[in-house]
């Protein structure tokens, strides 16, 4: 086999390799952008990878988790998405005290396990 050959063999073996990891994402992209539907400005998931969706807010100033939405999503997220192009803060208590986490203007956090606060919001404060 000579040399021109070789490297379209190998060309061919990489475009098919690629097309496959491509493929893979857009099977799976959509399903992800599927559950991150909650027509809220800021939505909250009990899970990773925006699953389980907990609600969120549309109104100004502090929300309670626990007083203001179902109490049981006090404590429960692990993702959160901002839908709006408005800054958002969550934060560890209720009535917007202890450590804040800002989420910025329709960003996602996919996971917050890495970042210290899996499962430890009480309240947000939407800007809008």
């Amino acid at each position: 086999m000579n040399i021109r050959m070789r490297v379209a063999a190998l060309l061919s073996a990489i475009a098919f390799v690629l097309s496959g990891v491509v493929a893979l994402g857009r099977v799976v992209a959509p399903q992800a952008q599927a559950t991150m539907t909650c027509g809220l400005a800021i939505c909250f998931y009990t899970d990773i990878n925006y699953v389980g969706s907990l609600g969120g807010g549309m109104k100004g100033g502090i929300v309670n988790l626990l007083l203001n939405m179902d109490p049981a999503s006090n404590d429960k997220a692990s993702s959160i998405w901002n839908t709006v192009a408005i800054q958002q803060a969550c934060y560890w208590d209720i009535n917007g005290g202890g450590l804040r986490l800002t989420v910025q203007p329709g960003s996602a956090v996919s996971s917050l396990v890495p970042l210290g606060w899996n499962d430890v919001i009480s309240s947000f404060r939407y800007s809008g």
